[in-house]
């Protein structure tokens, strides 16, 4: 090869690797807590030299889909590992996750943990002081929501980790679905050691992300057991009442939506119910 054809080789792997660390810088600079991420933190950069960096790219261009969702005004239905049912509604900056034992809502001044299991039925309300649901709380919701519950970001963080995994994951199986009416990209991944796992423990999951970036469909497996969701229905609007209290709820501030009651309020929310808790 001539030294200008080198040359060119050069430069064109060069592209090819600052490509691949702009994906990655980006989508770890939106996810503030990506540190958190992997178990094995202390695995070397090196590590991903076995992994091909199409591969690697595939799992970052998927997560980087799946971020875009946040901007989308939809209303879908998930079917969840044990059959029951969840509702998430979404017109930014608004997000209400309904499910069989409660309501999650974010609203730009507050957010909400709903539950039907108290008596009386009551919404514990925190003000909003994020941009967005931190780490912390996102992992709480599948306890508020249902068992195996997987939020998009949630979802995301975990195609982040299997990147960062490099060598230690392989990528089993591509293919193309229709779920729900969406066209969706799905990747099939495994941990291939044992103590090298994705987020939340997880050690093997499929994961479908339609062209506009939904999450269609997500079938992992780990440390809590089975986790995941499956779009059932697709809509490109929102029902504003999913963003208020169920009707006939009490509302109780808090400092946070794991702390202790402050006030209670002295009646009920009077706000209309909607069918994402019925």
């Amino acid at each position: 090869m001539s030294a200008g054809g080198r040359g060119a080789a050069g430069d064109a792997g060069a592209r090819t690797r600052t490509t691949w660390i702009g994906i990655v810088g980006a989508l770890l600079a939106l996810c503030t807590g990506a540190i958190r991420l992997v178990d094995a933190a202390s695995s070397s950069p090196s590590s991903n030299v076995d992994v091909p960096v199409s591969e690697r790219s595939e799992l970052a261009d998927l997560a980087a889909k799946l971020d875009g969702s946040k901007d989308l005004t939809y209303t879908a239905g998930y079917t969840m590992p044990d059959g029951t049912t969840a509702t998430v509604v979404q017109q930014p900056p608004n997000v209400s996750i309904g499910g069989p034992t409660g309501r999650f809502i974010v609203t730009a001044d507050a957010v909400y943990r709903c539950s039907a299991n108290t008596e009386p039925a009551t919404c514990a309300k925190a003000k909003n002081t994020n941009d967005g649901v931190d780490l912390d709380t996102d992992s709480l919701i599948p306890g508020w929501i249902g068992r195996g519950f997987i939020t998009p970001r949630a979802a995301g963080f975990t195609l982040i980790a299997a990147a960062a995994l490099g060598s230690h994951y392989m990528v089993e199986d591509h293919a193309e679905r229709a779920i729900a009416g969406l066209r969706s990209k799905c990747l099939d991944v495994t941990s291939l050691m044992p103590d090298r796992k994705f987020y939340r423990g997880l050690v093997t999951f499929e994961i479908c992300v339609a062209d506009n970036g939904m999450l269609t469909s997500f079938d992992g497996a780990g440390d809590a057991g089975h986790v995941g969701v499956e779009l059932t229905s697709y809509a490109e609007t929102a029902d504003p009442t999913a963003f208020q209290p169920p009707a006939g709820y009490l509302v109780a501030d808090v400092d946070s939506l794991t702390g202790p009651s402050e006030s209670p309020s002295e009646s009920p929310s009077a706000s209309p119910s909607v069918s994402a808790l019925r």
